[in-house]
C-alpha cells in the first residue's frame, strides 16, 4: 500500500508540473520570440531539440505538425498472435505393454499426457483508449486491456477391450513413498485382462492484463518525440490441472467384479499482480512512416493462491457408492487452499512500425514481449510421491506424502501485433 500511495503522489506532482520537456528554449524579451526561431536553418534542422516543438513551432508543414498523436483523443485495436513459455507438467497418464504396468522407465512405457505443455500459438487482442487533457493538451490519460485465448491441451481416451478392439493399456504413474524416498509405480486404469477404463486429463491457462496510465511529453524535435509513462498495472493468470478417471472391474473371477472406481485430482493456481509502472516511449517518423519503441517496468505484489482437491468414489456392483477424500496425487496430506504474497517485477518491450493510411488513422505492425519474474503454475505444485496407505480412504501410516510446498517459476508471453491506431 505504501508503494501505491507513493506512485499516486508522483503522478499528481508530474501532472501539476509544466509540460516544457527537459529544458525550455530561451525567449527574446524584446520580441517574445523563441531564440531558436531566429534562424531558418535551425527551424528546419533534423536534430531533435529539447522542448515541445509541436507547441512552439509556427510552421504548418513539418512532420511534428502531422504527428498522428496530436489528436484530442487516441486509441488502438490490435490482433495478437502470441507464444508463451511452456508449462511443465509431470507425466500424468501412461501406456505400455500390460507386463510393464505403465511404470515410468519401463521398456515399453510411453507418456500420453505430461511434459512441456502450452507451446501452441494463442490468439489474442489488445485495446487502448485515452484522451489528452490539460490546458495545453499535454497530459494523456489512457487505459489498455490485453487478453489471450485459453491454452487448453488435453488428453481423453476410453478402453473397453471388446473383441477386435485396438484399445491400449492405460495407467496413472506415481512415486510409491511407503518406503524410503519412493520408487516408480503406477495404478492401472484399463487392462485387457481385468479392467475397462477411461481417463480425461486437462491443462488450462488463462491470461488477462490491464493498465491505467498517464503519458506526458518529455522532449521532441523534427521527426522525433519521446514521452514519459507511468501507470497502475494489473495481471491475472490462472492455471489448472484436472485429471478424472473411471475403471470397472471385468475379471469374472474377482470378488470385486462389476465394481467401478471413479477418481479425480485437481490442482489450480491463481496469480493476481498489482503494481506501479514506469516507462519511456519514443516515436521516430519521416513522412507517413513511423517507428515506435516502448520500454516499461512494473513493480508490485503478486498474490499467489493454490487450491488442491481430490476424491475417490467406489461403487460395488449393485451396491451404494462410497466417496472418500483423495484421488491419486491429491490426498488428505496435501488437499487444501494455500496463499502467499511475493514481490514481482514485470518488464515489457514493444516495437511498432506504422503507416499513416488516413489523416487520423494509422496501420501498425509490431512485436511485444512481457515477462513476470514469479508465477505459480499448477503443474509445479504436484508432488508425485504418494504414501499408498491412505488410498481409497485408508488410514495414513508413515510419511505424510504427497505434501504441499509453494513452487514458482518465471513466465513470459511474446508475439506479433497487427492493428490500427486512431487520433481525433
Amino acid at each position: 500500500m505504501k508503494f501505491n500511495h507513493s506512485l499516486l503522489l508522483v503522478a499528481l506532482l508530474c501532472t501539476c508540473l509544466p509540460a516544457t520537456g527537459i529544458s525550455q528554449a530561451p525567449v527574446n524579451l524584446d520580441t517574445g520570440i523563441l531564440a531558436t526561431e531566429a534562424s531558418e536553418a535551425n527551424a528546419k534542422s533534423w536534430i531533435p531539440v529539447l522542448w515541445n516543438h509541436r507547441r512552439t513551432c509556427g510552421c504548418t508543414t513539418c512532420d511534428m505538425q502531422r504527428s498522428w498523436e496530436a489528436g484530442y483523443s487516441f486509441g488502438s485495436v490490435e490482433y495478437l498472435m502470441t507464444w508463451s513459455k511452456p508449462r511443465s507438467v509431470p507425466a500424468l497418464v501412461t501406456t505400455s505393454d500390460p507386463v510393464d504396468g505403465g511404470v515410468l522407465g519401463a521398456p515399453t512405457t510411453e507418456t500420453l499426457f505430461g511434459g512441456n505443455l502450452g507451446n501452441e500459438v494463442r490468439n489474442g487482442g489488445q485495446i487502448t483508449a485515452g484522451r489528452w487533457m490539460g490546458a495545453d493538451g499535454d497530459v494523456g490519460l489512457g487505459v489498455r486491456l490485453m487478453a489471450v485465448e485459453t491454452s487448453s491441451p488435453q488428453f481423453s481416451e476410453t478402453a473397453t477391450f471388446e473383441i477386435g478392439s485396438s484399445d491400449r493399456f492405460l495407467a496413472r504413474p506415481f512415486l510409491d513413498a511407503t518406503t524410503g524416498s519412493g520408487f516408480e509405480s503406477a495404478i492401472p486404469l484399463a487392462d485387457p485382462a481385468t479392467l475397462d477404463g477411461s481417463i480425461t486429463a486437462l491443462s488450462r491457462n488463462d491470461l488477462i492484463t490491464g493498465e491505467l496510465f498517464l503519458r506526458r511529453p518529455a522532449w521532441d524535435g523534427r521527426g522525433f518525440e519521446a514521452e514519459f509513462l507511468m501507470g497502475y498495472h494489473v495481471t491475472r493468470l490462472d492455471d489448472l490441472i484436472d485429471v478424472t478417471s473411471s475403471s470397472t472391474v471385468t475379471d469374472i473371477g474377482s470378488t470385486s467384479f462389476g465394481t467401478t472406481v471413479d477418481a479425480m485430482d485437481q490442482f489450480e493456481a491463481r496469480n493476481t499482480f498489482h503494481g506501479g509502472s514506469l516507462g519511456l516511449s519514443a516515436n521516430f517518423h519521416r513522412g507517413n512512416v513511423h517507428f515506435k519503441a516502448l520500454g516499461k517496468i512494473s513493480l508490485g505484489n503478486m498474490n499467489q493462491q493454490v487450491m488442491i482437491n481430490g476424491s475417490n468414489t467406489v461403487t460395488p456392483s449393485g451396491g451404494p457408492p462410497t466417496t472418500t477424500a483423495g484421488g491419486l496425487l491429491a490426498q488428505p496430506t496435501n488437499i487444501g487452499d494455500y496463499e502467499r504474497n511475493e514481490f514481482v517485477y514485470v518488464p515489457e518491450v514493444m516495437m511498432t512500425v506504422g503507416y499513416d493510411w488516413r489523416e487520423n488513422i494509422q496501420l501498425t505492425a509490431g512485436y511485444s514481449f512481457i515477462y513476470w519474474s514469479r508465477i505459480c503454475l499448477a503443474g509445479d505444485q504436484i508432488d508425485r510421491r504418494v504414501n499408498t496407505t491412505q488410498l481409497n480412504g485408508g488410514t495414513l501410516s508413515g510419511n505424510a506424502l504427497p505434501a504441499f510446498a509453494f513452487r514458482d517459476t518465471d513466465f513470459w508471453l511474446q508475439g506479433l501485433r497487427l492493428g490500427f491506431n486512431w487520433a481525433y
